[in-house]
C-alpha cells in the first residue's frame, strides 16, 4: 500500500476544480511529513507582522492549504488532521516571524 496526497485549498472548499495532487509515499509517515510542510508554508505565507496566533489559525481556516492523505489501497490510517497540526504549530509560527521582522 502507498500513500497519497492531495491538497484542498480553504478558499474554495469542496471544489475539486481547485484541488491538486502533490504526489504519492511510500510510508505513511512520508506523507504525513509533506503534509505538515505544506501547511506550515501555507501559514507563513499568510503571516503578517503584528498577527496573533487566533488571527494566523483563522487566516489558515479562510486561504490555508488543507493537505488530505489518501490510502491506495486496503488499509486504515491512523488520522492526520490539518486542524489539529495548525493549532500545534501557530504559535511558533507567530514567535519565530515576530523574532525575524523585529528592528
Amino acid at each position: 500500500m502507498y500513500y497519497h496526497l492531495r491538497i484542498y485549498d480553504n478558499y474554495h472548499p469542496m471544489d475539486e476544480s481547485e484541488a491538486y495532487d502533490q504526489g504519492s509515499f511510500d510510508t505513511y509517515t512520508q506523507a504525513v511529513a509533506e503534509a505538515k510542510k505544506i501547511i506550515y508554508e501555507s501559514m507563513v505565507y499568510n503571516w503578517s507582522r503584528g498577527m496573533r496566533l487566533d488571527d494566523l489559525i483563522r487566516q489558515y481556516s479562510f486561504y490555508g492549504a488543507d493537505p488530505v492523505i489518501l490510502p491506495v489501497g486496503k488499509g486504515i490510517l491512523p488520522g492526520f488532521s490539518s486542524r489539529d497540526y495548525v493549532g500545534t504549530i501557530a504559535e511558533e509560527i507567530c514567535i519565530k516571524l515576530e523574532a525575524l521582522e523585529a528592528p
